[in-house]
């Protein structure tokens, strides 16, 4: 094929064949008029017809699938009047294309070195380049002509702040010509360079009038959100890892192409660059060695180690299953219908449809090999070159049959179905229409629905880097907003036959050469502004029920491995909740395709197996267990041996040790492999546990990293206070303030035996470093004392305190103002050290391990690697005494003895009476968060509420304190209304304005009264409950009367459960711009009912300008248990049954 190809292209297919030119010069010489009608799939060469005076115009038809022909010939004789607009940019040479030069340079890999420069965000921007173009982008004639007036531009509703987030230009079009028409408004923005960068000008915002007669005008509004216009920071320029809108002028241009635009009188000014998105780094590039930038020039990238593509734990995937292999089948025995359809007595899918059981509960009874079926490909018979999925009759699951596209169902022929041949997708886009791509789809899915398929696999939405990608037809454009709006159109017109539609391929698939095994190397940022942004437009907003990957590999992962694309962004970022698919016969590992579509630890239980576990003591084991629930894990599991054999019986329970080991198959969701002997010795710079560096890393590039973590504190404290790490470089070392070796996680016997071999004969010097240690019990310390640790530690300058938890929740040792502190402790987390930024004192945590923290000590406080010192570990034995128990400690033996009275401490307080959930329930929003996160130590603070933890009136005083002071207050004054009906009182005398929100309620439903009336508070959060597992973060707000919380998802389940233990509802919303905001009135119609009928989804008002505005919450499935307490109105009502 390759070969034929190049014999008809000798110039490459981009550029006629030698038989096209014999054609237009035989036409040329014979015919004085000449029309040319491309009849093509994407970008070609037009310069030979655009400046040749003898060719007078020119049809870009391209593929127009089943009506194409007459759809051209009724252009052609003035029966229609064309209206599409270019949705790529035609230059004048192949070579024009910044994408050319190294396209071909390796079949192994291709460099996106042109960076976000793509189409006519070069050709616009890239000094000398426009002069390459012969049709620019959104460019298209009519046979009629158009006046563009830009009426206004500015802030929509810009006298209410709350709504103060989208720009707008009002736009009269008016039909100038002689002919009906249509004509397509265009709204670019032009950023300021700034640091970042960026492209001349931007499409933020278009829309096609209706057909407009001679003299007749049409008066749009163009909107788009502000944040829209941000940029992505790959670098940290200004925020890594964030989108910023950078200071300056964002000038808005209105016209009908890149290049017939206007600019408007408006211009939005920011006087201060914004963070509008904290990410993470995803895709990071190992190999991408340059990138363009605004003025054509190019810039260094970081190199790091390649990732070893085809790796693989279990042996590599034999070649000749990677295409063209039909999958394998099942023998399944007979069952008799009339003993229903699952077998071994379990569920079948119905009892999930009927909410008999949970999704969960029904795949947990599900085998392995079931599970494994599922992931497989299943037979579809009569459909080209796809398969289906499920087909488990055992267990009432349907293949669901699935059809390629994206030019319609394709069945094979020797069916005998016919079906619709429609344009290709480059031909739609050139509509602008998104009413256009709707009706299409929705054609096709009855279609689809029409022959029992499920899943159609369109549309294709990758970007037209170039014109030699073989695939380009299949696609929309080489703008992401083009496509994402026109083809989450197509998804919308598919999906509303109750079918589904599969986004693909995703994602970069850019090259059909070698395309199973070519590395589209790119950079972060050109990846998320350029690549995936239509991807995530359509995820965010129109829920395709499938996305598929592509076959290609991104900076070394194959997209059907790679963690970061399917997980981390699609999943964690985008909040995708459909099904993710290879594409066929890939040649990833399927284990690692599985792996790569799921969350690693969050909500699941960490095992820890191999030989690395034998060598670590059960010290060690304790110190990597602590921190597991730090990493949203639920729970974990060791093996246990003769070390935990030995520690058993040290502490004298020889007869409680029990051998505990994976079975000789052991299957698990996921799993990594650390090689122990590689390990360094690590820090967590502030402020989360996953900040990590080697601290030879931290060492090798100190003021890099520095300067990030200040940038991370602006971000978290709202740029209220100002972390100053910098300062702390001391001749090109870092010098720290504090050391803390401290609790269950640093205080064991062994860390602290150890510290002391390494700080023997040494002094932590006279400045202002202290080192404190903390013992992790009392046992410990009696032997710390009797083996001398104690007194080599003392010798040395350090304090020896008692066994205590305050160094993890900032209760001691807080660090002054600006300190910076390392420790062997659990968390540090924003405000954990004890930071008050309410009054303006900062400091911060570093989490290091023990070793090192005695070698930064030994060092005089100057960081310092355990691995960087010399020292004779003595490694003495531990002999538990438990006298100190014995003679103090309590025990009864099992049996409570009733006529002991328990005596409260001046500050212990029982729990207030807790109503059960109303039938009815009017909600006060008291705060509104839009961080990425909110951890539990933002919701409610440690350190300075240690003395209220069990008083939890006192207790909840601080809740908020450091993210919100002002919720405390809000949250009280509403709760006035339920006690006042809890007492037979009125809310509305309570509460004022509860009266006036409950006048128009009744209006709508004058049911709704006191006695059926719940008043109370919620908050809003895009992603609460991060962090410890603490379940104050729920309670502190339920006894300030909270109902509910509000979120985009919940970062852990443990936040969820404990929301829903103190009766909370814990209600989703979806992403994007809220229906309330804080201080208004949510009302919730028969909530009690609808919890009572297990609803996923509730109908809710926000009660506004004297209307009730309608949204929907939603609600993931509670268990039998979880709604009983809900109804009930919390876990102590519920005990008391």
């Amino acid at each position: 094929m390759t070969e034929k190809s190049a014999e008809l292209f000798k110039d490459g297919d981009f550029c006629l064949s030698v038989k096209e030119k014999e054609m237009i010069d035989t036409v040329k010489a014979s015919f004085k008029n000449v029309i040319v009608i491309l009849n093509v799939g994407g970008m070609v060469d037009t310069s030979w017809f655009a400046y040749d005076d003898q060719i007078q115009s020119a049809l870009l038809a391209l593929q127009g699938g089943i009506e194409g022909g007459l759809a051209a010939a009724e252009l052609l004789v003035g029966d229609g009047n064309p209206s599409g607009k270019t949705v790529d940019t035609f230059a004048k040479s192949l070579d024009d294309y910044p994408s050319t030069y190294n396209f071909h340079e390796s079949r192994n890999y291709v460099d996106y070195t042109e960076d976000i420069y793509v189409g006519y965000r070069y050709f616009e921007t890239i000094p000398g380049a426009a002069e390459k173009v012969v049709y620019p982008f959104g460019y298209g004639l009519s046979y009629t002509t158009f006046d563009v007036e830009t009426v206004s531009a500015g802030v929509v509703n810009s006298n209410c702040t709350s709504e103060t987030n989208k720009l707008y230009a009002k736009v009269r079009v008016t039909n100038t010509g002689k002919f009906s028409g249509k004509e397509v408004v265009q709204v670019y923005i032009a950023k300021p360079q700034g640091k970042l960068g960026k492209p001349a000008k931007e499409l933020a915002a278009f829309e096609k009038t209706r057909e407009l007669q001679p003299g007749e005008s049409q008066l749009m509004i163009l909107t788009w959100e502000i944040n829209d216009m941000a940029s992505y920071d790959d670098l940290g320029k200004v925020k890594k890892s964030a989108y910023v809108l950078e200071a300056g002028s964002y000038d808005i241009y209105v016209g009908t192409s890149v290049r017939d635009v206007t600019k408007a009188d408006y211009s939005y000014i920011l006087n201060h660059d914004v963070i509008t998105e904290q990410l993470s780094a995803k895709l990071v590039p190992t190999s991408l060695p340059k990138r363009m930038l605004a003025d054509g020039s190019y810039e260094a990238l970081p190199q790091s180690e390649p990732v070893d593509t085809d790796y693989s734990a279990i042996g590599n995937i034999d070649p000749s299953l990677t295409e063209g292999v039909a999958p394998g089948q099942r023998a399944i025995p007979y069952f008799r219908f009339a003993d229903g359809m699952a077998k071994n007595g379990s569920h079948d899918i119905m009892d999930v449809v009927e909410r008999r059981i949970t999704l969960d509960e029904f795949v947990s009874e599900l085998s392995i090999d079931d599970l494994i079926h599922l992931l497989g490909g299943q037979p579809n018979t009569g459909v080209a070159n796809t398969f289906g999925i499920g087909n488990m009759p055992e267990y009432g699951i349907p293949s669901v049959m699935t059809a390629d596209g994206p030019a319609g169902v394709r069945i094979a022929p020797e069916v005998g179905v016919c079906t619709t041949a429609f344009p290709c997708s480059t031909l739609l886009a050139c509509t602008w229409n998104p009413d256009v791509l709707e009706a299409v789809g929705r054609a096709g899915g009855e279609e689809l629905k029409e022959n029992n398929l499920a899943l159609w696999l369109t549309p294709a939405i990758c970007i037209h880097r170039s014109p030699l990608c073989g695939r380009n037809f299949e696609y929309y454009s080489e703008d992401p907003f083009v496509t994402g709006k026109l083809a989450g159109a197509m998804v919308r017109g598919i999906q509303s036959n109750n079918v589904g539609a599969t986004l693909k391929h995703f994602a970069l698939n850019n090259k059909e050469t070698n395309r199973k095994n070519s590395d589209s190397r790119v950079s972060e940022r050109a990846a998320r502004e350029i690549y995936l942004k239509a991807f995530e437009m359509i995820v965010k907003n129109d829920n395709p029920w499938a996305i598929m990957s592509s076959y290609n590999m991104i900076n070394g992962y194959r997209a059907s491995e790679s963690e970061d694309l399917l997980t981390g962004i699609l999943r964690d970022e985008w909040g995708y909740e459909g099904m993710v698919t290879t594409d066929w016969w890939t040649c990833g590992e399927h284990y690692k395709e599985t792996k790569a579509g799921n969350g690693f630890v969050k909500n699941k239980v960490m095992e820890f197996v191999g030989p690395g576990v034998s060598n670590l003591s059960v010290d060690f084991r304790i110190g990597v267990d602590v921190m597991t629930t730090e990493t949203t894990c639920l729970s974990s599991i060791w093996r246990t041996d003769d070390q935990v054999k030995e520690f058993f019986e040290i502490h004298g329970r020889a007869e409680d040790h029990k051998e505990l080991n994976p079975g000789e198959v052991a299957y698990y969701d996921r799993f990594i492999e650390i090689d122990l002997s590689q390990i360094r010795p690590m820090i967590a710079m502030p402020f989360h546990p996953s900040n990590t560096y080697t601290i030879d890393e931290l060492n090798a590039n100190l003021m890099d990293i520095l300067d990030d973590c200040e940038k991370r504190a602006e971000v978290s404290f709202d740029g209220k206070v100002k972390l100053d790490l910098k300062s702390k470089v001391r001749d090109g070392k870092l010098y720290v303030d504090q050391g803390i070796i401290a609790g269950c996680a640093g205080g064991g016997f062994e860390n602290i035996c150890d510290a002391a071999d390494i700080l023997n004969g040494h002094s932590i010097g006279a400045d202002e470093f202290t080192l404190s240690v903390y013992p992790a019990s009392t046992p410990i310390y009696m032997e710390l004392v009797k083996n001398g640790a104690v007194a080599k530690l003392l010798e040395t300058g350090a304090i020896v305190k008692t066994a205590f938890c305050g160094p993890c929740f900032g209760a001691g040792d807080t660090p002054a103002n600006n300190a910076f502190s390392i420790r062997h402790s659990t968390r540090n987390f924003p405000n954990r050290e004890g930071s008050k930024v309410q009054n303006g004192q900062i400091s911060s945590v570093a989490l290091m391990d023990a070793r090192s923290i005695a070698a930064t000590a030994a060092n005089k406080g100057f960081l310092t690697s355990a691995a960087d010192i010399d020292v004779n570990f003595t490694k003495p034995k531990y002999f538990f005494d438990k006298t100190i128990y014995e003679n103090r400690v309590f025990d009864s033996h099992g049996v409570a003895d009733p006529s002991v009275e328990i005596q409260f401490g001046p500050n212990i307080k029982d729990w207030p009476a807790m109503s059960a959930l109303p039938e009815n329930m009017l909600l006060k929003v008291v705060s509104e968060i839009h961080d990425p996160v909110t951890t539990t130590d933002e919701l409610i603070p440690s350190g300075e509420t240690s003395s209220y933890r069990s008083n939890p009136l006192g207790l909840a005083e601080f809740a908020l304190s450091r993210k919100d002071p002002e919720y405390v207050g809000r949250a009280k004054e509403i709760q006035k209304a339920q006690k006042a009906i809890e007492s037979g009182e009125c809310a509305g005398k309570a509460v004022p304005e509860v009266a006036e929100i409950m006048g128009v309620v009744k209006k709508k439903f004058p049911e709704a009264s006191h006695e059926n009336m719940g008043f109370g508070s919620t908050i809003f959060a895009v992603k609460p409950g991060d962090g410890s597992a603490r379940e104050q973060a729920a309670s502190c707000q339920k006894v300030l009367g909270g109902w509910a919380n509000i979120a985009n998802e919940y970062a852990t389940k443990r936040y969820r459960s404990n929301l829903i233990n103190w009766g909370m509802l814990p209600f989703i919303i979806d992403e994007g711009e809220l229906p309330f905001h804080n201080l208004d009135y949510i009302f919730l119609p028969g909530i009690k009912k609808e919890i009572e009928d297990a609803k996923t989804e509730f109908e809710a008002y926000v009660v506004k300008d004297g209307e009730l505005k309608p949204f929907t919450l939603k609600m993931g499935e509670l268990t039998d248990d979880e709604r009983e307490i809900i109804l009930k109105g919390c876990l102590i009502n519920y005990n008391r049954k």
